[in-house]
């Protein structure tokens, strides 16, 4: 039986796993804050006119 091979590549997808997760949450805090300052530019805008 042999556990070590599966055991690596168990632990290297759990890591993938973690990367994809932290690059999904890093580009949906900044699609977040895009909106954010697109919104108060169009709040500011509104509030000028």
């Amino acid at each position: 039986m042999r556990v070590w091979p599966p055991n690596i590549y168990y632990r290297d997808s759990e890591k993938a796993y973690l990367h994809k997760f932290i690059i999904a949450s890093f580009r949906y805090k900044e699609k977040l804050i895009f909106n954010l300052k697109l919104y108060f530019m169009l709040f500011f805008r509104f509030l000028c006119c």
